[in-house]
């Protein structure tokens, strides 16, 4: 994303901790990929700002991709948290449930535009080099899957799998958050999930059917 937040001052690494240098190196990875993008840093540069040698830092990621599926890995298992927090403050209620994980999706990556651009930038496992990172996604993913399959109308499932839904619903949500943001096109993540929140209605009443609508968008029955 082209649209990085700064860091909220430059962090002192030179307490860095023995014993926790992958998690260093992987938070240090992502300020810097927030203050130059995706493309220009190195793990030498990352090692060299927390204050440890390259041969370090090298012990616990192989190469650059290799710190970079691990900072990927680590926001999965953020943004897992995020849905899954939002599913559970949820009624168990197909289209609120959608909705709130949703919506969480979004915040997310207003809140982390540094770590969605390595989440979901170059595939990283691109031979299965990875397979954490691969769990990882399903995981988080996964709840979108999971939530349409445990409430949503026995006929919409007849039509299209809940994967093929999860899929078209999950494409959606990033596009708009993504490119709402990289582009400032509101003022906030608030504004920003309002007006997804609107746009998704159609989605969901295509999918689902009328009882997806909430209640004031819902046409009272013919007489």
């Amino acid at each position: 994303m082209s649209r990085p937040r700064s860091s909220k001052g430059r962090r002192q690494h030179g307490s860095y901790h023995h014993g926790n240098l992958p998690a260093a190196l992987r938070n240090v990875a992502k300020e810097l990929i927030a203050e130059r993008g995706l493309e220009r840093f190195t793990l030498r540069e990352v090692a060299r700002r927390i204050g440890v040698t390259h041969v370090a830092a090298y012990r616990h990621y192989v190469d650059r991709r290799a710190l970079l599926a691990a900072v990927a890995e680590n926001g999965f298992h953020q943004l897992r948290r995020r849905l899954e927090g939002a599913r559970k403050k949820t009624p168990a209620a197909l289209a609120p449930r959608l909705r709130a994980i949703l919506a969480a999706y979004l915040h997310f990556c207003w809140d982390e535009p540094a770590l969605t651009a390595v989440m979901f930038g170059p595939r990283l496992s691109r031979e299965g080099e990875f397979p954490r990172l691969e769990a990882a996604v399903m995981e988080s993913l996964g709840i979108i899957v999971q939530t349409i399959t445990a409430l949503a109308p026995r006929h919409a499932l007849r039509r299209r799998s809940a994967r093929d839904l999860g899929l078209a619903l999950w494409t959606f949500v990033h596009g708009f958050s993504t490119l709402s943001y990289d582009k400032a096109a509101y003022p906030s993540a608030r504004k920003a999930a309002g007006a997804f929140d609107d746009m998704l209605t159609p989605t969901l009443v295509g999918m689902f059917g009328s009882r997806a609508a909430p209640p004031r968008a819902r046409r009272p029955p013919e007489r």
